[in-house]
C-alpha cells in the first residue's frame, strides 16, 4: 500500500494516535481494510522531530493539506481547491 501512495511508511489512525507527539504524519486516504467493515484513515509517517510536532514549521503546511483533504471528503470542492492551491503555493 505504501508503494501505491509513493511513500516510505504508512500507519493506520489507530497506530498514529499511540505515537508520541514528536511524529509528523500526513493523512492520505480512507482505505477499506480486509477484515474490517468500515474504512480506516491511513497516514504517511514523515519524520520524528525534536519537540512537539505541532510546533514544527512543517505542521502549518500539513494542516493546510489536511484541511483541503477534509473539505474534499465533505464534498466542499470549492474550498478544497482553494486550500489545495494555498498548500501548493507554500
Amino acid at each position: 500500500l505504501a508503494k501505491h501512495y509513493g511513500v516510505g511508511t504508512l500507519c493506520s489512525d489507530a497506530t498514529r494516535t499511540t505515537l508520541p507527539n514528536t511524529f509528523l504524519c500526513r493523512k492520505l486516504d480512507l482505505v477499506k481494510v480486509k477484515g474490517k467493515e468500515e474504512a480506516v484513515w491511513v497516514y504517511e509517517l514523515i519524520d520524528e522531530v525534536s519537540g512537539p510536532a505541532d510546533l514544527h514549521p512543517l505542521s502549518r503546511y500539513l494542516q493546510l493539506y489536511h484541511d483541503a483533504l477534509e473539505a474534499f471528503h465533505r464534498r466542499d470542492f470549492v474550498k478544497a481547491i482553494h486550500l489545495a492551491n494555498s498548500y501548493l503555493a507554500q
